[in-house]
């Protein structure tokens, strides 16, 4: 009896250690978000809805949710334009567009290649279940994958939201740093919205 009062009391314990970790986290990107996207915390509200939903459907949208903010994200930072170092920026390359901001914001270069390649993952897993979901393969996101979209999404929306300056009179030029992005793969373009 000891024995499986002290395991509970431990799954409990850690449990609430990361529901405690998660929720500072999820605080400090809802307080912000808004004032670099307005219409974030909807598009979160409606994610973390679908994650918890018991239609499959719903869990593939909460992904295709995430892809579409970070996208809104990198719109907002860093918009499309010309070919860097043979990494396309067009519209729908916004994984390549933030990491390309995060490169050119970051103080420190090792924060930089975790939150790069953390972020690279997370935009192929996205894109590869936003390409299932337009398949008509919703299966393929169960409810685990739709919650770590979403705690991934605010993972990475966390670290950026850290580099973003604050808001100024004067215009502040981005800093200068010899930083290397990683080699990433091109990100598929974005589909056209169906009706």
């Amino acid at each position: 009896m000891h024995g499986y009062v002290s395991e509970r009391y431990q799954e409990l314990r850690f449990g609430s250690a990361v529901e405690s970790a998660f929720e500072v986290v999820r605080q400090d990107v809802d307080a912000s978000i808004g004032d670099l996207v307005p219409d974030a915390l909807p598009m979160l509200s409606a994610a973390f809805e679908n994650a918890t939903s018991n239609n499959p459907e719903h869990w593939a949208n909460a992904a295709g949710t995430c892809r579409r903010l970070l996208k809104v994200v990198a719109d907002a930072l860093r918009p499309s334009g010309a070919e860097i170092d043979g990494r396309k920026m067009g519209d729908g390359n916004y994984v390549n567009r933030l990491v390309d901001w995060i490169v050119h914001n970051s103080k420190s270069e090792t924060s930089a290649k975790i939150i790069t390649a953390d972020l690279s993952y997370l935009g192929q897993r996205l894109d590869a279940a936003d390409a299932a979901g337009q398949k008509g393969a919703h299966a393929e996101v169960d409810r685990f994958d739709a919650s770590r979209f979403i705690t991934g999404t605010y993972l990475v929306l966390g670290y950026v939201l850290r580099l973003t300056p604050e808001k100024t009179d004067e215009e502040t030029p981005a800093a200068e740093t010899d930083i290397e992005p990683p080699e990433i793969p091109s990100d598929p373009p974005l589909p056209e919205p169906t009706s």
